[in-house]
């Protein structure tokens, strides 16, 4: 490389023309958005001579198009003009809409003062081809060419329909549908369709870039997954993954990834919305030494604890040995985690550990636990010893959840029995947790609770042993999944790496569940769970914004380059509604935790609402407006930036309260030190060294948010990969129009583009830009001055400042088009 540096560049000047020509347009002016969002008519009137006078062009002859084709497949390149435009269905008269499509593809004829004539290209009726729209409808069109290009930085045009054309382009092909589109470096974007991958591989640009700028600059990177419910997160973090360990050719990652499988089996569950719907947020550090992937580490946040008390196997009388009749018991909405459905799909853990059937057929598994999970542990590092230890508790669970209590008529030493059909299930979740039954029973039935300094018995009805026995069934599977991920990253972690690239994962995308009542199922609705979730969501979505659109144009000013400063409101506002939420005088969750504690005075539920109604009341206008009372159906609404979600207000006092802080002290010590299975005890021993204080879910759900927003916020690179959900569950239509929009809307998507094609997605100090591209010029024309060898390198290179990079105080502002035609010099 020494010799090629004294004589000339490595690359010759052809081919740097080459990659020049193939980046050149991503930035520049003539391709940057207008300032209206919607890149209309008006703001681009000299685009076409129908916009100065008024036109007799006829129209051309149309062969029949079918609806359902995209635009690429209806014209060629070179059949397309600067005349063909989008138009906004609503627009047109019911006959000539085409279901399901908010805008449809024409060709402009003439205009008439604030309306044009448009011929309508996937129309075949002759009488309904034409329609006349107002001029600030319509949208132009990119060439079909560009239909599948990687970068939306690269279009043309940018509106909403050309994003809504191109991601659906993209995806026209089932069998190897393009899932991951590109915002000029600034952010991605990944269809939901990964889910459907056959080759299990996306786009190496993310890793790439991510990968690069931490050789280059040796600073932390992170990368984090924000979307909708069933949107692809999970499933692009585990691509993700793999597409590191083959740009590193790590052995580690085969590890790492059987870890993840791991942990989404236990904190994965199904909803109506997804299959496999994450639980858990998490964050996955990827250690680096010398470019090698050397460790991998996890952390994980807010598992919903909640689901590991649902039923999932059905009550035998143990007299008939049929399923007993339960009549008052509702399958539910709510599902358990995925290892449990497993578990009852392996007919030699059923026999050995007197597992029943499955109770909800649909969920039925065809991977065993087996079969698939006990080889993950084994391949991660785990004994034997371990995995034996793991499934009698996931056993002693199930048996658990099948224990029913009722009240107690003959006996005064107790109000509360297990009842008849629950004594065999009982008996066996105590032979697997290895303690003694009738002890165990008490810490339900008489637990001992804690009253000033002293601990007294207490008597209570068959409602609340339930509650205690749920107690315990989601403080052991909370300790046993926390107790699994320590495992994995002693095994995994590399404690002398300090570099990384953190994949972070939300874990559960905005959710808003349609209410309603179903006879076998039960309520359906939005509880104090969805709350915290999406309350999350915000939070997540807040930093990302003022990341990219405050602090992103903070630095350009802080370094004096030549920058106009954009407007990016909303998406770089503080969220009103998350302060109301959070606020610690009379926020959303203070009610809460302030009501909660109230209920011991006599107070229900319905003073939840109650003082909500008066918080909001004293609000502005603005603030008011985001929440709506029902108090007669113990309801309220919360306007989100996702839209507008109503939460039922049952059981709040009961969820309001942090599980593990619930739990009496009693059950604690009897398990810590009676159990026989040593992941039982570790699991309470480690209780008991806690706070014996009651603390709120929202005080925990909050500390445990800001640990991960403090973390994103802590590393200088951060890239945002937005998930989009294609359709809704259950859906026929492939794309659905509506539902891509409101996501491209609420994401801030087209203002992502913006910034992308004005700003500088690149940044290095001068000394790191001379480190890393010094061999592309002679080292004859080096000196000892970094900026000024910044400056020879670029101008060898014929990159103008005008358009390709800034100079600042301290640091090269470097567009990503041309940082990726420099990097590919170097190879």
């Amino acid at each position: 490389m020494s010799s090629a540096n004294d004589s000339s560049p490595v690359s010759s000047s052809a081919r740097r023309k080459q990659l020049l020509q193939k980046t050149q347009g991503l930035d520049n002016d003539k391709n940057s958005l207008s300032d209206s969002s919607e890149n209309n008519l008006r703001s681009r009137s000299k685009a076409h001579p129908i916009f100065k006078t008024s036109s007799n062009a006829s129209s051309s002859s149309s062969s029949p198009l079918k609806s359902t084709k995209l635009f690429s497949q209806l014209l060629s390149d070179q059949e397309f003009g600067d005349n063909h435009v989008w138009v906004l269905s609503s627009d047109l008269k019911p006959q000539q809409q085409v279901q399901n499509q908010l805008f449809q593809m024409g060709k402009l004829m003439e205009r008439n003062g604030n309306v044009v004539n448009v011929e309508l290209l996937n129309i075949s009726d002759p009488k309904k081809k034409i329609a006349q729209v107002p001029v600030m409808g319509v949208m132009f069109m990119n060439p079909p060419g560009m239909s599948k290009l990687e970068d939306l930085t690269q279009l043309t045009h940018v509106n909403e329909p050309c994003i809504l054309h191109h991601l659906k382009s993209r995806l026209e092909d089932n069998r190897n549908p393009l899932v991951f589109t590109d915002c000029g470096g600034f952010a991605s974007i990944i269809s939901n369709s990964v889910n459907n991958l056959r080759d299990g591989k996306i786009s190496q640009k993310l890793p790439n870039q991510v990968f690069s700028k931490l050789n280059s600059t040796g600073e932390n990177q992170s990368i984090i997954l924000l979307g909708d419910s069933n949107s692809g997160k999970s499933t692009t973090v585990k691509l993700l993954l793999d597409s590191f360990g083959e740009l590193t050719n790590s052995k580690i990652v085969s590890k790492a990834s059987d870890a993840l499988k791991i942990i989404e089996l236990f904190s994965s569950s199904s909803t109506e919305q997804s299959k496999y719907s994450s639980r858990v947020s998490k964050k996955i550090g990827l250690q680096f030494t010398n470019s090698s992937l050397t460790g991998a580490h996890f952390e994980c946040f807010n598992l919903e604890m909640s689901r590991a008390v649902v039923r999932v196997m059905e009550k035998i009388s143990e007299k008939e040995g049929i399923p007993v009749e339960e009549t008052d018991y509702k399958s539910g909405f709510i599902n358990n985690f995925q290892v449990f459905y497993q578990m009852l799909a392996d007919e030699k853990l059923k026999t050995k550990f007197k597992l029943t059937q499955l109770l909800n057929k649909e969920l039925e598994q065809k991977t065993s636990f087996s079969s698939a999970v006990e080889k993950l542990f084994l391949n991660v590092g785990f004994t034997e010893t371990n995995i034996g230890d793991v499934t009698k508790i996931l056993c002693a669970l199930l048996h658990l959840n099948n224990c029913d209590f009722v009240e107690n008529e003959s006996n005064t030493s107790a109000m509360t029995k297990l009842s008849e059909n629950s004594f065999a299930s009982f008996y066996r979740a105590t032979r697997l947790l290895g303690v003694d039954d009738k002890e165990l029973l008490f810490t339900m039935i008489k637990p001992t609770v804690a009253v000033g300094d002293s601990f007294v018995d207490t008597f209570v009805n068959a409602k609340q042993a339930s509650h205690y026995r749920d107690l315990m069934v989601m403080t052991l599977y909370n300790g046993l999944f926390e107790w699994i991920v320590k495992n994995i990253n002693d095994m995994l972690k590399n404690p002398e790496c300090n570099r990384e690239i953190s994949l972070i994962d939300i874990g559960t995308g905005f959710e808003s569940i349609a209410t309603g009542v179903d006879a076998q199922r039960g309520v359906k609705y939005n509880g104090l769970e969805q709350l915290l979730v999406n309350y999350a969501n915000e939070r997540f979505k807040e930093l990302i914004h003022d990341k990219l659109f405050n602090q992103e144009q903070e630095i350009y000013k802080s370094e004096n380059i030549d920058w106009k400063p954009i407007d990016f409101s909303p998406f770089n506002s503080k969220s009103i509604l998350l302060s109301t939420i959070e606020d610690t005088n009379d926020g959303v969750f203070t009610i809460i935790k302030k009501e909660t504690n109230s209920m011991y005075k006599g107070s229900d539920e319905g003073a939840i609402i109650q003082e909500l109604t008066k918080m909001f009341s004293g609000k502005s206008e603005q603030v008011s407006k985001l929440f709506k009372p029902n108090l007669v159906d113990m309801e309220f609404s919360l306007g989100h930036f996702n839209g507008k979600v109503t939460y039922k207000v049952i059981d709040w006092f009961q969820q309001a309260v942090y599980p593990i802080s619930s739990i009496p002290q009693q059950s604690k010590e009897f398990l810590a030190k009676n159990s026989k299975n040593t992941i039982v005890q570790t699991v309470y021993s480690e209780l008991l060294q806690g706070s014996n204080s009651v603390e709120f879910a929202s005080d925990i759900y909050v500390k445990n948010v800001e640990l991960l927003l403090k973390h994103i916020s802590s590393t200088k690179y951060t890239y945002p990969v937005i998930c989009i959900r294609n359709s809704s569950a259950g859906s026929s239509l492939a794309f659905n129009d509506k539902l891509v929009q409101k996501q491209v809307r609420n994401y801030g998507i087209l203002e992502m583009i913006k910034l992308a094609r004005k700003g500088y997605s690149s940044k290095f100090t001068f000394e790191k830009f001379v480190e890393r591209f010094s061999s592309l010029v002679s080292s004859s024309k080096l000196g000892k001055d970094a900026k000024q060898n910044t400056l020879t390198i670029l101008e060898e290179h014929k990159l103008q400042e005008k358009s390709d990079y800034k100079i600042g105080n301290s640091l090269l502002f470097l567009k990503g088009s041309q940082e990726a035609m420099l990097s590919a010099l170097l190879k």
